[in-house]
């Protein structure tokens, strides 16, 4: 499995960062995910598309998973389901994407992500599973690949040149904006919303999912020139 973890500052620079406070403490190794672990993950949620439960994974999931970026995939520490409980309806995922975490001070992020905030990426992905929120297995099964495109836009947002000129996109093109979440049914309250569910689409409609790729001809001309931006910058899909 693939570990990443920043090592612990050695030398006068390590001695020198320490007295400052500005050396962070060593996490140790953390595993991250691979293509099959992240199949492997979110195969419950495709109880209703997949009548054989077997020990491979199904092919057109797997097919799905490797549409996303290796790096992307591989900044995902775990996958956690959770029963969904009446609170919870409305909320199908929750994550926080790197390019978030560096907005906010130091102690902010030190309690939001813990030890796992030495790793590269988000650490990992909570899916509540149970009771759609969206009424249908779709919105279940779809949610994975939302939160993967959410962390791909970290790619994207290092530049805030980049993360301007989307947001300015976003405010200037509000029509095509409210044609796609009725599309999708799917509110969509700013640019980084559209662009998780413009990477989830396309997802879905490169593998040959063609119920799917008909919400990805929707999404905003700029959205899509977004997500293949990011998918450039993290690598290109394998």
């Amino acid at each position: 499995m693939p570990v990443i973890a920043r090592p612990r500052p050695r030398g006068w620079y390590g001695r020198v960062a320490n007295f400052f406070g500005f050396a962070e403490p060593f996490a140790g190794p953390m595993p991250l995910m691979t293509h099959r672990q992240f199949a492997r993950a979110i195969l419950p949620l495709f109880e209703e598309e997949i009548a054989e439960r077997s020990a491979k994974i199904p092919p057109r999931v797997m097919a799905l998973v490797k549409r996303i970026p290796k790096s992307v995939v591989r900044s995902i520490k775990k996958v956690q389901f959770m029963p969904q409980s009446e609170e919870k309806v409305g909320i199908r995922a929750e994550t926080v994407p790197s390019w978030y975490t560096r907005t906010l001070p130091k102690s902010k992020r030190k309690l939001l992500l813990g030890r796992a905030r030495f790793v590269r990426r988000v650490p990992f992905i909570k899916l509540f599973s149970g009771g759609a929120a969206h009424g249908t297995m779709a919105a279940n099964v779809k949610t994975p690949f939302h939160e993967a495109g959410h962390e791909l836009e970290s790619f994207l947002f290092r530049d805030r040149e980049l993360g301007r000129l989307l947001w300015s996109l976003y405010e200037e093109d509000p029509n095509a904006v409210l044609g796609f979440q009725r599309v999708t049914s799917v509110r969509m309250r700013d640019p980084h919303e559209v662009l998780a569910e413009t990477a989830a689409r396309r997802v879905f409609k490169r593998a040959g999912w063609p119920r799917w790729g008909e919400a990805y001809d929707a999404a905003p001309e700029w959205a899509k020139w977004a997500v293949e931006e990011a998918i450039k910058r993290a690598g290109g899909v394998p």
